[in-house]
């Protein structure tokens, strides 16, 4: 519920690096509808994958219980998906920074290289999985 809460601050440009972010601790003081999940406008997707661009991978990965980080990553990807400059620029964003937590020697390593790169289409659900699997045969 959080964290489809948060989609909802997002996309009114609210951004979880705020002082005032409100989706954290109690949950309580809410005082927008939470009808969640709910199904957001291309204008509301392009807000949230901008702020979601910035978000720092290593950070949210050092921060979060292993495997729900890849998890929440992978909620970003399933609702706002779409075809536009924002996902594409998300997927980007995101692929070169799951890259780095890689030994370019792993398999997933060259796909998200060449996500990053912008030629091997973008991040997805199943590439998220295959990143799961091989951080568990890493630890």
């Amino acid at each position: 519920m959080q964290f489809h809460y948060g989609f909802y601050e997002m996309a009114y440009g609210r951004s979880p690096t705020d002082d005032d972010w409100p989706v954290q601790g109690s949950l309580q003081g809410y005082s927008k509808p939470h009808g969640l999940p709910r199904a957001y406008t291309d204008e509301e997707k392009n807000q949230i994958l901008s702020i979601c661009s910035e978000a720092s991978i290593s950070y949210i990965e050092s921060r979060c219980k292993f495997p729900d980080w890849l998890g929440y990553l992978g909620l970003i990807l399933l609702h706002m998906r779409q075809d536009s400059e924002q996902y594409e620029q998300l997927s980007a964003t995101w692929a070169l920074q799951l890259a780095d937590l890689f030994d370019p020697s792993s398999p997933p390593y060259d796909k998200l290289k060449r996500i990053s790169q912008g030629t091997d289409g973008v991040l997805s659900w199943g590439l998220l999985e295959e990143c799961e699997l091989h951080f568990r045969a890493s630890r």
